[in-house]
C-alpha cells in the first residue's frame, strides 16, 4: 500500500521545510512541527511552525477546542494527522474495493 505523499506549497518564513511543490509524506508533515513544552506543563505546538495547507485544515478543524493562548495543544496536532490519515486510508481502502468490484464484474 502506498504510503500517503501531500501536496504542500510553503515558502521559508512560513516553516523550517524549504519552499518545495514536491509532495510530502505524512510524517514529514509531523515532524516539522516542533513540539515545545510549556510553562503550564502541556505540550503545544507554535501554528506558525506548520506548514501550509495543513495550517489552514488544522485551524477549521480545531475551531472549538480548547488550546492556551501561546498555541494548541500538540495532542490536538496528533489527533488531527491521525485522523487524516485514517480518512485518507478509508478512501484508498473504497477506491481499492470498487476497482476489486468492476474487475469481478468485468470477468
Amino acid at each position: 500500500m502506498p504510503w500517503p505523499s501531500l501536496m504542500t506549497s510553503t515558502t521559508k518564513s512560513e516553516t523550517a521545510i524549504p519552499s518545495t511543490d514536491k509532495p510530502l509524506e505524512l510524517n514529514d508533515v509531523r515532524n516539522s512541527v516542533p513540539v515545545q513544552p510549556h510553562q503550564c506543563g502541556i505540550d503545544i505546538i507554535l501554528e506558525r511552525d506548520i506548514p501550509q495547507p495543513w495550517r489552514e485544515r488544522f485551524f477549521h478543524a480545531s475551531i472549538g477546542s480548547t488550546r492556551i493562548p501561546d498555541g494548541p495543544y500538540a495532542t490536538d496536532w496528533d489527533k488531527f494527522l491521525a485522523g487524516w490519515l485514517a480518512g485518507w486510508l478509508a478512501g484508498w481502502l473504497a477506491g481499492k474495493q470498487r476497482c476489486e468490484t468492476w474487475s469481478s464484474i468485468e470477468t
